[in-house]
């Protein structure tokens, strides 16, 4: 959509390889709503919200602006090719990823059994909550940068890269195997409760 205020809204089936969602105000989904497709991109200004039964594998550039909180559900494996970061201002190169003001909440959850989280790109916001029906993990390529980190996992969460720039973690559970493990360049404060069941 273009023009100030014009929002997307998904009270249907969205069907594509690659699903693109360019709005010039908010992006919203209904319960009837649903995204299938390889890959999943987008922008949205003052806030998404796709918390159906969507089904995609790479979430790849996906820019909240303005104000409001990123959240997207994804019944499947989620990899995150990245940046997918909620601020007031973000600007995207071919390099870089600059945000000026304050970031914005993001939510990523995966459901259903097996459905891990894979972070290989950059993840940006104030607090982020990554909920996974299974793994959460991060490759090299990984970078998240937020105020406060918080979720749960099945069978293990590795946020490893050396690029991670976290202020808090807390109010993180894992259960079965796996354990918890956090790497990340500046101090680092624990919250509420980490958890291991």
């Amino acid at each position: 959509t273009t023009g100030t205020g014009n929002q997307i809204s998904d009270n249907g089936a969205i069907t594509g390889s690659t699903v693109t969602l360019n709005s010039a105000s908010v992006i919203s989904q209904g319960a009837a709503g649903k995204i299938t497709a390889t890959t999943l991109t987008g922008a949205s200004v003052g806030g998404a919200a796709l918390n159906s039964a969507n089904v995609f594998g790479n979430l790849h550039s996906f820019i909240n602006t303005g104000s409001g909180t990123l959240s997207i559900v994804d019944a499947h494996d989620l990899i995150l090719t990245g940046p997918v970061v909620s601020a007031t201002h973000v600007t995207v190169t071919s390099t870089e990823v600059d945000v000026s003001g304050a970031f914005d909440p993001v939510s990523l959850k995966t459901t259903g059994s097996g459905n891990d989280i894979f972070v290989q790109g950059i993840l940006g916001g104030s607090a982020i909550t990554l909920t996974s029906g299974a793994t959460i993990s991060e490759n090299a390529a990984g970078t998240i940068e937020a105020i406060q980190i918080s979720g749960s996992s099945t069978g293990g969460t590795s946020l490893s890269s050396g690029t991670n720039d976290i202020s808090s973690f807390g109010n993180f559970s894992n259960a079965g195997a796996g354990g918890i493990s956090l790497s990340d360049l500046d101090s680092l404060t624990l919250v509420g409760t980490i958890g291991i069941a």
